[in-house]
């Protein structure tokens, strides 16, 4: 069982939560104004076994992005890490 974070409702993550995790992968977009980078930075330095990727642009609708938001589930099935 890992110990992840748990969002507290403030700009930070707090640890406490037990949750038993195969696969986590975050995908942030390097130009996205709206989340900031340090959001994503700070999931994963709390939950290091997720995969963090920076993908050019800003939106899901960007293709960089979208093809890793597709990639991403897929590869899981296909059990690629």
């Amino acid at each position: 069982m890992a110990v992840i974070a748990q969002y507290d409702g403030s700009l930070g993550w707090s640890e406490g939560i037990g949750v038993s995790v195969a696969v986590m992968r975050i995908r942030m977009g390097s130009y996205d104004v709206c989340c900031p980078m340090m959001s994503a930075w700070d999931l994963h330095k709390a939950w290091p076994e997720a995969e963090l990727i920076v993908v050019p642009g800003h939106s899901a609708n960007e293709p960089g992005i979208a093809a890793e938001l597709v990639a991403a589930p897929e590869n899981i099935l296909k059990g690629v890490s």
